[in-house]
């Protein structure tokens, strides 16, 4: 999924070019890059730490705790 997000936001660029087209190159960069920084927000407030580094650097509750929440609820 990533990989595919990634080439829609490729080729919105040239949607975002064209109607930014009478404007300096200033609010083009400022038009891709809001979005790109709320994501970069998203993803530090909602992401888990991995379990591995976790492991690694010897938080293993914490570990743990991370395999639970990744787990699903109703296994059978």
């Amino acid at each position: 999924i990533p990989f595919a997000l990634f080439v829609l936001g490729f080729m919105s660029l040239s949607g975002i070019a064209y109607l930014a087209q009478h404007s300096s190159w200033r609010f083009l960069y400022l038009y891709t890059a809001v979005p790109a920084a709320f994501y970069c927000i998203f993803l530090h407030l909602f992401t888990l730490e991995s379990p591995r580094w976790l492991h690694m650097k010897g938080n293993d509750e914490e570990a743990i705790d991370v395999l639970k929440r990744m787990s699903p609820k109703n296994t059978a």
